[in-house]
């Protein structure tokens, strides 16, 4: 049987749309948080649990050039704490370099023209954490999903992120509180008690979580990720996904309440406020309902994970999402009296909530939405298939300081 030749000009053809077809195909092997777990990430009544968190994160970045894992430290109970490196291939291969010139800016030991042209030449270093808390199950649940979208998406918004930023994301900064929190829900799902929280502590040591830890350090964790903020990276955002919003919003976003403590410096609150104003921005362009500012939270205490970084010129951000349970809920306006910084047109709440129900999806989207603030390129209205458009919900949350 006589073997066919290939034709010289399909040859050629193959070798030009080589690197055309690369990205495609690379993009296509890497896993889903869907084909991983199961289900999308936020889907009513679903959980992933820490060890299957852990192996998705893994293979996503022995998946993908545009992500690293390494582990940090261990938690209390001796879970790994990872953190993930999310960039530009190009600018992976140079990590040190970026991490060198970001420490020198912090440190303020050279003049001001070689900072400038530091600054010019530089990256922005960008801190990225959520699943601190415990029985706040979307903020851990949220985190594979917008790190796919970061490592995957073609769209020029991430695209500009990936060349432009070296994220930091801790995906779960609490292993113990989410796998206990993950535990329980297990458990009673489909009984009476399926929304309440579990009798036991989520952390061995700090109880309910480990955001009242960092201004003593107490903690493995704590400790851990403050090597990273404080004594490696420096990076210029630092941003702390929580739950629940306050009542009747879908979202609490900066800017925040009054006090200030007078020992921030102006620029780093006129930063928080210009990443608060980018958020509103864009839920406001995007047509989503419900997000409130300068309500509850504070700029006075610091003791938080978000609150620490402003005594080290960093823009800390806080952002608290609706409806923490895996189990969906409609709520009745009856039931409580309008809240009337975000009941009605505001400039706190610029656009009330609309629709009186909730579901864990929504808010999962609503976080990853938050997170093309800080890119610093707001989505113009009208424009479709952006990568982070989605929606978030309502609740009646209880305010809490953080």
């Amino acid at each position: 049987m006589r073997r066919r030749s290939t034709s010289p000009a399909l040859c050629i053809a193959l070798a030009l749309l080589a690197p055309l077809l690369a990205p495609a195909s690379l993009v296509a092997q890497v896993p889903s948080p869907e084909y991983a777990f199961g289900f999308p990430p936020g889907a009513d009544y679903q959980v992933a649990g820490y060890d299957q968190m852990l192996t998705y994160f893994r293979s996503l970045a022995d998946a993908s050039d545009r992500i690293r894992l390494e582990e940090i430290g261990r938690s209390a109970k001796g879970l790994p704490l990872v953190l993930l490196y999310i960039s530009s291939p190009e600018n992976l291969e140079r990590l040190d370099h970026w991490r060198s010139i970001s420490e020198r800016l912090a440190r303020g030991r050279i003049d001001e023209p070689e900072a400038r042209r530091l600054a010019r030449e530089g990256r922005a270093v960008v801190w990225v954490d959520g699943g601190m808390d415990d029985q706040e199950y979307a903020t851990a649940q949220m985190t594979p999903e917008l790190a796919y979208r970061l490592a995957t998406s073609e769209e020029q918004e991430i695209r500009d992120i990936r060349a432009q930023v070296v994220l930091l994301f801790n995906p779960v900064l609490n292993p113990d509180g989410v796998a206990n929190d993950v535990s329980w829900y297990r458990e009673v799902r489909g009984t009476p008690w399926e929304t309440t929280r579990p009798p036991r502590l989520g952390h061995p040591w700090a109880g309910t979580d480990n955001n009242r830890d960092w201004f003593m350090n107490n903690m493995p964790e704590t400790r851990a990720v403050s090597k990273v903020l404080y004594r490696e990276w420096y990076p210029q955002i630092v941003y702390n996904h929580h739950q629940p919003a306050p009542e009747f919003a879908r979202i609490f976003i900066p800017p925040f309440a009054d006090p200030v403590n007078p020992d921030i410096h102006p620029g780093v609150t006129t930063g928080v406020n210009m990443v608060g104003a980018a958020m509103a921005a864009r839920f406001a362009q995007l047509g989503m309902p419900g997000y409130v500012s300068r309500s509850v939270y504070s700029m006075w205490w610091n003791g938080g994970m978000r609150l620490t970084p402003y005594f080290h010129n960093m823009v800390g951000l806080l952002t608290e999402t609706a409806h923490r349970s895996p189990t969906p809920r409609v709520y009745d306006p009856d039931d409580s009296a309008p809240n009337p910084t975000s009941a009605t047109p505001s400039t706190t709440c610029t656009r009330p909530p609309s629709p009186p129900s909730t579901s864990r999806r929504a808010t999962v989207s609503g976080s990853c939405s938050t997170n093309g603030a800080w890119g610093g390129t707001p989505s113009r209205p009208g424009k479709q298939g952006h990568p982070l458009r989605t929606s978030c919900p309502r609740t009646s949350g209880t305010p809490g300081r953080r």
